[in-house]
């Protein structure tokens, strides 16, 4: 449940770069405030990607950790 939690605050994240590009976007026409946005909405794509990235690299050394251990706790106990 970590790591789902940790991919929302990515996205969560993402989402607000990209409320605050549509904010710069909307009420300010300066051409630096434009490249400010073009930024914000760069960064907010990069994040999404990278939790993502993550997220499936997590989610996969869970899943190869759980086999292995799946496949352990299958084997004969000997009692002396």
């Amino acid at each position: 449940m970590a790591n789902e939690r940790t991919l929302l605050a990515y996205g969560r994240t993402a989402l607000g770069l990209v409320a605050l590009a549509a904010i710069i976007f909307k009420f300010m026409d300066i051409v630096s405030a434009m490249i400010l946005g073009s930024i914000a909405l760069t960064g907010a794509l990069f994040i999404m990607f990278w939790g993502i990235h993550s997220y499936r690299s997590v989610a996969s050394r869970i899943d190869q950790s759980y086999s292995s251990d799946t496949q352990m706790s299958l084997d004969p106990i000997e009692i002396d």
